[in-house]
């Protein structure tokens, strides 16, 4: 047996005899919380990218930082794509939505093209989504 489980066996055997057959060392908890939270942070990273709305955005454009300020405080997930420095995604956005104004939100096939707060906020509604703070 190696000498790093034969420590952890003491260790446990220790723990048990102070706390109880049913005591969990803190270390294996730790460890389990750790394994569930690389589990859920790789099916997040695993997720089709199709799953996720697209936020088209430019570079400086106030209305497109105070939508993506709203989603993040808001715990929306979401892709963003910079139109202004990505032209497959200027094309990508003029396609779906008809005309190139950002910010544009791309939602289960519906477009918002050209919004602000005052636009978002229903649309988000009309589609079920639900905010963490709500």
């Amino acid at each position: 047996m190696s000498e790093e489980r034969l420590f952890w066996r003491s260790t446990f055997n220790s723990r048990r005899k102070k706390h109880g057959s049913v005591y969990l060392p803190k270390l294996q908890r730790e460890a389990n919380i750790y394994a569930a939270r690389v589990c859920l942070h790789s099916y997040i990273l695993t997720m089709p990218d199709s799953d996720l709305p697209v936020l088209y955005v430019k570079t400086a454009c106030a209305w497109c930082k105070q939508a993506i300020d709203f989603l993040d405080e808001h715990g929306f997930s979401y892709r963003q794509k910079n139109v202004t420095e990505d032209l497959k995604a200027f094309e990508e956005m003029k396609r779906l939505s008809g005309q190139t104004k950002a910010p544009t939100l791309s939602l289960n096939g519906d477009v918002l093209p050209d919004f602000g707060l005052e636009e978002l906020v229903p649309f988000l509604r009309n589609h079920n989504v639900k905010f963490e703070d709500s």
